[in-house]
């Protein structure tokens, strides 16, 4: 996987989004200086020099039924990086990673459609190096270095976490089932009371697995609800 790197970009998936047509599959970007970062829903991610910041696009002609599995695969790929230096790493659904109940990553997926499926973008934000975060995230963010007060190379990180993802994918297309059962073995809410939301209200259930489409699996009022998207706190270590 080829990376082109910039000094600085307002975003990394805005720019693959912009110059798909004439990347190759599987072109990282990364930057140190992302100025616009996105997230889930068009948050803003906060980054700094000392966070690792890229997307990279995929072009292969993944299987409609895979897709929706995607951030479940790139969600363990990250996992699978970061748990090697703190073993209290744990994944949060749909796609974002926690070390002592604080977010460190999380993860963009993007398609690009014109009549049909032309590209995946997946974009990748990690506070790897931070020491001082936003007033406004501080007690919710945290970084693998605060976590082991140690520094590393972000560089080094991204290509563990490319290596990673290539040599895996096609035990995933093939097999994606051993991907959701890692995902559950760290997966953060499993068997704890969380708070989401149905038709626009907020309900309370506990959570039971991610199934194999990826779904949170909730059981509320003694009924099983099946969850596709949308936000999920945990409210209770019971």
């Amino acid at each position: 996987m080829d990376i082109i790197k910039f000094k600085s970009l307002d975003s990394t998936n805005k720019y693959l989004k912009k110059n798909y047509k004439k990347l190759n599959n599987y072109q990282v970007i990364y930057t140190k200086n992302q100025t616009q970062g996105i997230g889930r829903k068009d948050n803003n991610w906060y980054a700094n020099k000392d966070s690792l910041t890229f997307s990279f696009i995929i072009k292969d002609n993944i299987q409609p039924s895979l897709i929706s599995l995607l951030p479940i695969y790139m969600a363990t790929i990250i996992h699978k990086v970061i748990y090697n230096y703190n073993k209290k790493c744990l994944i949060k659904w749909p796609n974002d990673l926690y070390i002592n109940d604080k977010k460190i990553a999380g993860l963009l997926i993007e398609s690009i459609y014109q009549d049909k499926l032309q590209a995946i973008i997946v974009g990748v934000g990690i506070n790897l190096n931070n020491q001082l975060l936003p007033n406004e995230i501080k007690d919710k963010a945290t970084s693998l270095k605060l976590e082991t007060n140690k520094t590393y190379q972000q560089l080094k990180i991204l290509e563990k976490i490319l290596k990673l993802f290539k040599d895996n994918i096609n035990d995933f297309i093939n097999n994606p089932k051993e991907i959701i059962n890692y995902y559950n073995n760290y997966h953060l809410l499993n068997e704890k009371v969380i708070s989401y939301y149905e038709k626009n209200n907020k309900k309370i259930g506990k959570c039971l697995k991610i199934d194999n489409n990826g779904k949170l699996i909730v059981e509320s009022n003694s009924k099983i609800i099946s969850l596709i998207s949308g936000e999920v706190e945990k409210i209770s270590t019971n």
